[in-house]
């Protein structure tokens, strides 16, 4: 999930769209492959076979890592298909990343059904610092939904004390993100 060492056999290469390559964050294409199309065609084929057996139920797959965040372009997901995509508002405030991952969510909800989100609401790297831009969590809950997304997942962490506010926000937002 968080790593490479993705299959490099020519039959999941054929799954790939060719010229799809990955962009850095200063907008360069690099050499590295977007994989999206070739795993959500996997996860396409277990939705089909679990929903044979379990046609209540539904399947939740990340769309996340530069390798498969953004939406696929050749395959459209089984409707059992859950996709959790993770973007974080904390990049909002960059308006370049905010506007990229939005429409890489407006991709999503119109590949699959239902979309998911996985925001990050801890400081991961230092947990106990306060998260002080509340407006850029509330504008990105209130565009995840707008957007389409109908569930919301939250890493978060030990830190109420000093993050209590963000994790209100996001209760509050949850039930009601008009």
């Amino acid at each position: 999930n968080d790593g490479g060492g993705f299959c490099e056999c020519e039959r999941c290469k054929k799954l790939d769209n060719p010229g799809r390559r990955i962009r850095a964050d200063d907008g360069t294409i690099t050499a590295r492959q977007i994989l999206t199309d070739r795993l959500f065609a996997y996860a396409n084929e277990v939705a089909r076979e679990f929903h044979k057996s379990r046609p209540d139920r539904r399947l939740m797959m990340f769309a996340y890592t530069s390798a498969y965040i953004d939406p696929p372009e050749r395959l459209k997901l089984e409707p059992s298909l859950v996709v959790q995509f993770c973007p974080s508002c904390d990049d909002f405030w960059q308006p370049k990343a905010r506007e990229q991952m939005l429409e890489r969510l407006d991709g999503w909800s119109k590949s699959c059904d239902r979309v998911a989100i996985w925001e990050y609401l801890d400081v991961e790297d230092w947990p106990c610092l306060p998260r002080p831009y509340l407006d850029l969590e509330a504008d990105g809950i209130k565009q995840y939904w707008k957007r389409g997304a109908r569930y919301f997942f939250s890493q978060s962490a030990d830190d109420f004390a000093t993050n209590g506010p963000a994790y209100y926000l996001a209760a509050k937002l949850a039930w009601n993100p008009q």
